[in-house]
């Protein structure tokens, strides 16, 4: 016990010192650019970078939006919708509960009422302050937002509908019934995509010692990556110091408004690099935006350097799910390991990962 204590706390402190190694990547892969293309517009090089790491540079024509990660993108184009639900929720579930309130005061309550208003009004309020915990934190509005503010709405209409429905105006009960089927069915499709990641999340295949391991990127910001790709990062350092015969593929693409034009793989690969994972077992993948590019991309090294090794997929325990039927797509069979995501963003990335699901399913063409 003693001993594994011992390997998380170096862990940890190596991973620290990743952080602070990534400060001052740019000077390590300075260079590694590639320019080119090819009839697809999309080129891929090798490097040799002056830190050692293997660089494949992925080339294309686009714009600077185009540049930026996918999943930030969506998120900042439906900032305004998501604050609008949110409130809209938010206000709507707190006048249900007081007006709830305000009827059994003026009805001489029973105990029991009393306890099942108390009851709708603590969930209620744990979902509202795990997303009002989610902005504070990472000070921004997600997607991930919505689902947990619209489960809100079943326990305060639920209690309106229950204790005031006979003095409410025929058009005000109808809404809030309409409001209540609404969430209960949103629950419902929520709870059964969730099970189906947890299923997946729940695999245990054994990783083979000279397995490729492939780590998709996450946000970095200010020049750090995020706590969830941290824990990304970690559970590579932990896989390799269990067999140094792992080689690595890192994948993200630029991070935007970075001043030195770096992207998650750069910071990714520092990091490693920092804990103790040797330069010349990491590869490089530095132009995918979102999982699909991350899985295409990959192949194209995987390809290219002749790779037959088992595949293995490290991410988040959340978008595990997701990444596994993206490499399926590509006929890629693929080992799923899992990292934990943070506490305090977990509800708020399980909801934005079963909303990508969902648009994935309705936005798959039609068989004739």
């Amino acid at each position: 016990m003693a001993n594994d204590a011992d390997k998380s706390a170096r862990r940890n402190a190596s991973l620290s010192a990743g952080v602070r190694a990534a400060d001052g990547a740019a000077n390590a892969v300075a260079g590694v650019y590639a320019s080119g293309g090819g009839s697809d517009n999309t080129d891929f090089r090798a490097h040799a970078s002056t830190d050692g790491h293997a660089v494949y540079a992925a080339t294309a024509t686009g714009d600077a939006d185009a540049q930026s990660s996918t999943s930030l993108a969506i998120a900042r184009r439906l900032a305004p919708l998501t604050a609008f639900v949110c409130m809209v929720c938010s206000v709507a579930g707190l006048v249900a509960l007081v007006a709830s309130a305000w009827w059994l005061a003026t009805r001489t309550g029973t105990p029991i009422r009393w306890g099942l208003w108390v009851l709708d009004l603590v969930v209620w309020g744990m979902l509202v302050a795990s997303n009002a915990r989610y902005w504070v934190t990472h000070s921004k509005l997600a997607v991930g937002m919505i689902p947990p503010v619209i489960m809100s709405l079943a326990p305060s209409m639920a209690s309106a509908l229950y204790f005031i429905r006979f003095d409410m105006p025929l058009w005000l009960r109808w809404v809030c019934w309409l409001l209540l089927i609404a969430a209960l069915l949103f629950m419902a499709l929520f709870a059964a995509y969730f099970l189906q990641v947890r299923i997946t999340y729940a695999r245990r295949d054994s990783v083979e010692p000279d397995a490729t391991v492939i780590v998709l990127g996450g946000t970095v910001r200010n020049g750090r990556p995020c706590k969830t790709l941290l824990l990304r990062l970690d559970e590579a350092v932990r896989m390799w110091q269990t067999s140094p015969r792992h080689m690595f593929i890192v994948t993200g693409g630029p991070v935007r408004g970075d001043s030195r034009s770096l992207c998650e793989a750069d910071y990714m690969a520092q990091t490693l690099a920092a804990a103790g994972v040797p330069r010349d077992h990491v590869l490089l993948e530095r132009r995918a935006r979102n999982t699909a590019e991350n899985m295409e991309f990959t192949l194209k090294i995987l390809e290219q350097q002749g790779i037959r090794t088992q595949l293995v997929v490290l991410t988040s325990d959340y978008h595990l799910h997701r990444a596994l039927r993206e490499g399926r797509r590509l006929g890629l069979e693929l080992v799923p390991v899992a990292s934990p995501t943070p506490p305090n963003s977990r509800l708020q990335q399980w909801s934005q990962e079963v909303l990508a699901l969902l648009a994935k399913v309705f936005r798959q063409p039609r068989a004739r």
